[in-house]
């Protein structure tokens, strides 16, 4: 997998994020603010989903859609 660090920084961004939202939400923030992180996790999600579709697809993956 060539974009393997690429996705891992991904969802490491996306565990950063959650863990914002838990934040926002103890220390009762503004919903904005709660709005942006989420944007911010769809972005990252776009993101990783973008490197795994320019992944080259195998054989076994195509057998099992095949299926």
């Amino acid at each position: 997998m060539k974009n393997r660090n690429s996705i891992l920084h991904e969802l490491n961004k996306i565990e950063g994020l959650t863990n914002q939202l838990n934040f926002i939400v103890n220390q009762q923030q503004p919903i904005e603010e709660y709005k942006a992180a989420l944007e911010r996790i769809r972005e990252s999600i776009e993101q990783a989903r973008a490197y795994v579709e320019s992944e080259p697809v195998d054989g076994y993956e195509l057998n099992v859609a095949a299926r």
